[in-house]
């Protein structure tokens, strides 16, 4: 059951623009202390005094786990402190409500002749573990847009996961130059885009401090994620991989924080040994084993080429193990990876990696050659508009 926390205000009117402010500083806490924040709407017509907020919960006791978080936010107590000494709020009043979650932001370009209900995060949670719990690989490939991800809905795939190098590209950036706040925008688009469960690429967590990779975890829950991977790549070329014992500890925090949502949060630990040319399996084997007493549901060790290696690496832990495919020099079928026990495979940028080779095979054409042969690849248009229900 989900709930929304309706909070109504009859505020000053004269210090309208203070409680802006005083909203706009809780678009920032709420999420972070684990609210889904649907909004702070204020005096529009018919009133000039009276305010709204609407804050999403999964129970009450994910609404008392927040609230606990709330308290321990220095500041959430700023906030507060603000709104007291400009005497902002006259009255404030609580309201807790079922949410009916088939009406729940219905908006026109979801309806394709009928309506369909979305699923909850809890919903999407579980489903994203039993994935994870069946005899089998399965695929869980990687949309940088929102397009792209409904794309891969249509064409039947059960979960997504988002990419860092892809979305980083399509706003012309290099990987790892995304930063927190533009990872957080991304991934909401994601996971709003369709009903399947979507697991975000968190990178390391977006800081040094284990404080800070568990943030980032309830920042992802709050977006809309329901599982995410923390990887042990510092950002840093002089010493590119932190040391065993610290990266445990970010996953050790990482893991903390997902087992306090009131949802089911698969948590990725991934080693990235491989990417940074230190192609030390033992020590790969190690540090998986450490991120999965630290509390990890799922590793990953992306750059894994061999039989071999992707083999001793599933027989070491007893998580789930999800391997890259997409690189040049390791091609293995889903039956193949299957059979060596893996349990899940992602693709990472590899999706966006083609798209951006299409179009500048499409681009250097033109330029070159001065010929558009290109379009007869093209997926027309009229079916680009059905697919997207158009």
């Amino acid at each position: 059951m989900s709930i929304t926390c309706i909070i109504r205000y009859q505020i000053d009117p004269f210090q309208r623009d203070g409680f802006r402010k005083y909203a706009e500083n809780w678009g920032r806490i709420i999420p972070r202390c684990g609210g889904r924040l649907i909004g702070y709407f204020l005096p529009y017509e018919g009133t000039n005094d009276i305010a709204w907020g609407l804050i999403g919960f999964d129970s009450l006791a994910a609404y008392e786990a927040y609230r606990a978080r709330l308290r321990g936010d220095a500041e959430a107590r700023e906030n507060f402190t603000m709104a007291q000494k400009m005497r902002l709020i006259l009255r404030e009043e609580r309201n807790f409500v079922e949410t009916v979650k088939e009406t729940l932001c219905v908006f026109p370009e979801q309806h394709a002749g009928k309506q369909a209900a979305m699923k909850t995060q809890e919903e999407k949670g579980r489903a994203l573990r039993t994935l994870h719990e069946r005899d089998r690989a399965f695929v869980i490939p990687n949309p940088w847009d929102i397009g792209t991800a409904r794309l891969l809905a249509h064409l039947g795939f059960e979960a997504l996961a988002t990419t860092s190098a892809g979305s980083a590209n399509s706003l012309g950036l290099p990987d790892g130059r995304m930063g927190r706040d533009r990872t957080m925008a991304h991934v909401r688009a994601i996971a709003g885009a369709t009903d399947l469960p979507v697991s975000g690429d968190l990178e390391n967590g977006f800081g040094d401090e284990p404080e800070i990779v568990a943030e980032t975890i309830r920042l992802a829950a709050a977006a809309g994620l329901v599982g995410g991977s923390i990887e042990d790549a510092t950002g840093n070329r002089e010493q590119p991989i932190y040391e065993k014992e610290r990266s445990a500890e970010r996953v050790r925090a990482a893991a903390e924080s997902a087992r306090a949502l009131p949802f089911p949060f698969t948590l990725t630990a991934r080693c990235e040994n491989f990417l940074y040319g230190r192609a030390d399996l033992d020590d790969t084997i190690e540090r998986l084993q450490a991120y999965q007493e630290a509390g990890a549901d799922v590793l990953y060790a992306p750059g894994l080429r061999t039989r071999e290696q992707i083999s001793v690496v599933v027989r070491s832990v007893n998580r789930p193990v999800n391997v890259l495919m997409g690189l040049q020099g390791a091609s293995f079928s889903v039956a193949e990876l299957s059979e060596m026990g893996v349990r899940r495979i992602s693709v990472g940028s590899a999706l966006s990696r083609t798209a951006l080779a299409a179009f500048l095979d499409a681009a250097r054409e033109v330029r070159e050659r001065g010929t558009f042969s290109f379009a007869e690849r093209a997926v027309p248009l009229p079916d680009l508009n059905t697919l997207f229900g158009g």
